[in-house]
């Protein structure tokens, strides 16, 4: 479901809103953001944007984090 399929849902039916977002609460999930400096009446804004989200890979996390603790000694 993307972002205006949600707020659609949000105006139309908060019942069902409130379902898909309690899906999601305190669930782990990888973001992928990006960040760009604009600049508008000689004032400068940071704007982030999302451009994927997906759940947390555990395999590949723990294998990661395995990797780090090996790195540090521990």
């Amino acid at each position: 479901m993307d972002a205006d399929q949600i707020g659609t849902l949000q105006s139309t039916n908060t019942e069902q809103f409130n379902q898909v977002i309690e899906q999601v609460r305190f669930r782990p999930f990888h973001f992928r953001i990006r960040s760009k400096m604009e600049t508008f009446n000689d004032m400068q804004n940071l704007r982030w944007s999302v451009y994927d989200v997906k759940p947390v890979p555990y395999p590949e996390y723990l294998t990661v984090l395995r990797q780090s603790v090996e790195e540090m000694h521990l």
